[in-house]
């Protein structure tokens, strides 16, 4: 065992995807994937800070060692968490509820006991360990952050426990309709440095839209859900019909609404599509793109290349990046790196 607790084994079997079911046979036999999802997971949040390539690849090992074991690492289990049984939200795949943690407000989110496809509970787990081992790992002020995960004494029950937003979502925030240009710009800013910091992770957040975007106490966003559609595609197999009815369709890029019936694939491109959308989002005041157009209208409009009309309030600066972000060819929509300059010299931050 020691010898896999090396920076050397770490880069060996986080950067070949063909040694994993070696590696697993062995932790399986010496009864030791709980001390390497350990290593495994200080290593990744001491030691890879600025080598984003290997710590992108040893976050995916970190969620594949943890799925395969059924176990979370340990540091981020917390003792002590009070959470109503009562839910206070509901996502596509997951629970949302109210509760305290050394005395403050928290939201304890836990996958649901069915879903779409009435996958059997320990699927509906399954995806679960894999958003929070990508997530126990995120820091970055535009993130929404991780507290711990809790597990409620006598049952199976896993909760992952974040800060409790009394502001709710840029969506829902009774405050959005009267914002200034001039927040609503900062939000935009925020959102793409949060956006940078996932994609720089290896992460496509893969739903991004104002009803997974939280306003924290002190008027900050924090981009939460990150990943979610992306590993709930892989480990449930959900078709996109399911994905469409949990409403992120409007916020659907070209190539993927292409492919509804075949395949779903996100990407740094398609989050950069969604970004755009969710700027259209802000600037008319939380509406949906495409209001009070229905299916299949929207689709035909998108697959033709048609986009929802420019906000009147909408800069010239800030219109062409959005025209930009959401252009029909994945390969021309900008990278986020490039996002952000255009932002910044268009004075939207």
């Amino acid at each position: 065992m020691a010898d896999l607790l090396t920076p050397e084994s770490i880069e060996h079997y986080s950067l070949d995807k063909n040694l994993w079911p070696t590696l697993m046979e062995r932790l399986q036999t010496e009864d030791n994937g709980t001390k390497y999802l350990e290593y495994l997971y200080d290593y990744i949040k001491k030691e890879l800070a600025s080598d984003l390539r290997l710590r992108a690849a040893a976050l995916v090992l970190m969620k594949e060692v943890g799925q395969h074991f059924d176990i979370y690492p340990p540091q981020i289990m917390i003792q002590g968490a009070d959470i109503d049984p009562n839910p206070c939200g509901d996502g596509g795949f997951a629970v949302v509820y109210k509760g305290l943690y050394q005395g403050k407000a928290v939201a304890g989110k836990r996958p649901k006991a069915d879903g779409p496809t009435f996958a059997e509970p320990h699927r509906m787990a399954k995806m679960f360990r894999r958003e929070v081992a990508i997530w126990c790992l995120l820091e970055h002020p535009y993130i929404q952050p991780f507290i711990g995960a809790y597990a409620l004494d006598g049952t199976p029950a896993v909760y992952a426990v974040s800060p409790w937003c009394e502001r709710g979502t840029i969506k829902a925030s009774e405050h959005v309709k009267t914002l200034s240009q001039t927040h609503v710009n900062r939000w935009i800013f925020e959102i793409a440095q949060g956006l940078k910091y996932l994609h720089s992770c290896g992460i496509i957040h893969g739903d991004l839209r104002g009803d997974n975007i939280l306003i924290s106490d002190d008027g900050k966003v924090q981009i939460a859900d990150f990943g979610l559609v992306t590993y709930s595609e892989a480990v449930l197999g959900t078709t996109s019909k399911e994905l469409q009815a949990a409403g992120a369709r409007p916020w659907m890029a070209p190539e993927i609404l292409d492919e509804l019936d075949i395949d779903l694939r996100r990407t740094e491109s398609s989050d950069i599509y969604a970004f755009a959308c969710t700027i259209w989002e802000l600037y008319m005041k939380g509406a949906q793109p495409w209001p009070g157009v229905f299916y299949p209208l929207p689709y035909k409009e998108v697959m033709n290349g048609n986009r929802p009309l420019r906000p009147s309030a909408m800069p010239d600066g800030l219109w062409d990046i959005v025209q930009k972000c959401w252009d029909q060819d994945p390969a021309a929509r900008p990278h986020i790196d490039d996002v952000i300059i255009s932002l910044d010299a268009a004075h939207i931050n």
